[in-house]
């Protein structure tokens, strides 16, 4: 197996466009790393980088040890999961998994053995003679990741697999990446969108937005000390709620609440606080905030209340589904001092309180 070291990555086009800018990252063996972000962050493009399918502008590429630059994709000894699958249409599921044994002049009974075993492993072993259009889209991805496994690289990269298929296969299909991850004990560098898919899978996550890194830990932290704002609004569903204002006093006020604040640790006048729709409650708290109910999402076990403020501002807030609401009811939401989080509006970094 292998670690994988990006040294100063950069990724310019020949138009300008600068997908990736100084990218440092070292993903551990053993690793699964998840890269996520919004479209166009660059995230896949890093992970083409890895594979040998884009060539770096700038920096150095480092699997196993050994400088990658200058290697071709096939002989970097890694394998690539795509979103849309890749299977060979006119090819049984044995052949398409078999494929990459053949081209490497596997031995017939070792070629036998070896996709035996990984059919069996990911439970697709009734599907031995079948064509990939005859399967759901659930068993074409088992397929692909079959083609991937089988050779036993010492990296997998995984870009967006799950992206096509519905949301309860996608949750099946995570839970069998990540006892996939356990059983193999193999680097995986894993590229989604979907920030529930990269809070589930990942030992380590790494947040990219406009082709840099924005943090890079593991899920607790992103979620409990994010930062910046970018990290804060990403991770979270629905995402965390924002309020802009000043210090006055030693009172931070911002025309829904006031909260005293300790100014030795602020370096700015102007700060954000950030609270998350869970940590809104309908009970007391440090401070309450009036409101009118303008949506109610109920998702059964929860509702999702977007309550509009006097000055037009709507907070999300996040509550057991017992209670019904009616719209434009008047209502009192609470939060508590110790859940805020604070960041400078000047830098939107994070401020320890």
């Amino acid at each position: 197996m292998a670690e994988v070291i990006l040294k100063n990555v950069e990724k310019v086009y020949p138009n300008g466009y600068k997908a990736i800018s100084d990218i440092n990252l070292e993903i551990n063996d053993k690793e699964l790393l998840v890269l996520v972000g919004p479209s166009g962050c660059g995230k896949s493009t890093i992970l083409r980088i890895i594979a040998g399918l884009e060539d770096v502008s700038k920096g150095q590429v480092i699997i196993g040890r050994q400088i990658v630059n200058k290697i071709h994709p096939k002989e970097r000894d890694i394998a690539m999961v795509f979103q849309n699958y890749a299977l060979y249409p006119h090819m049984s599921v044995y052949d398409n998994i078999a494929f990459g044994l053949k081209t490497r002049k596997y031995e017939k009974n070792e070629i036998n053995r070896l996709v035996t075993e990984t059919m069996e492993m990911l439970g697709i072993d009734e599907y031995l003679k079948m064509k990939p259009r005859e399967l759901s889209g659930g068993e074409r991805q088992r397929v692909a990741i079959g083609r991937a496994i089988v050779r036993h690289p010492q990296v997998f990269l995984f870009d967006e697999p799950l992206s096509n298929l519905d949301a309860k296969m996608r949750v099946a299909m995570r839970a069998e990446i990540s006892k996939l991850h356990t059983t193999l004990e193999t680097t995986m560098i894993y590229v989604t969108h979907d920030q529930t898919e990269a809070m589930t899978l990942g030992d380590r996550i790494v947040v990219l937005d406009n082709g840099d890194i924005m943090q890079i830990a593991d899920p607790q932290t992103l979620y409990f000390k994010p930062e910046n704002i970018f990290v804060a609004g990403f991770i979270g569903s629905p995402q965390m709620n924002f309020f802009e204002g000043n210090i006055e006093n030693n009172v931070f006020k911002c025309g829904l609440f006031n909260i005293p604040i300790n100014c030795e640790q602020i370096p700015s006048d102007n700060i954000i606080i950030g609270i998350r729709p869970e940590n809104f409650s309908l009970n007391e708290g440090d401070i309450s905030i009036n409101g009118k109910v303008d949506l109610a999402e109920s998702l059964g076990d929860v509702i999702y209340l977007y309550v509009k403020t006097k000055n037009d501002k709507i907070i999300i807030l996040k509550t057991d589904g017992k209670r019904k609401f009616v719209l434009n009811e008047n209502i009192t939401i609470y939060a508590n001092n110790n859940i805020m989080h604070f960041f400078n509006k000047e830098d939107s970094k994070r401020i320890s309180m």
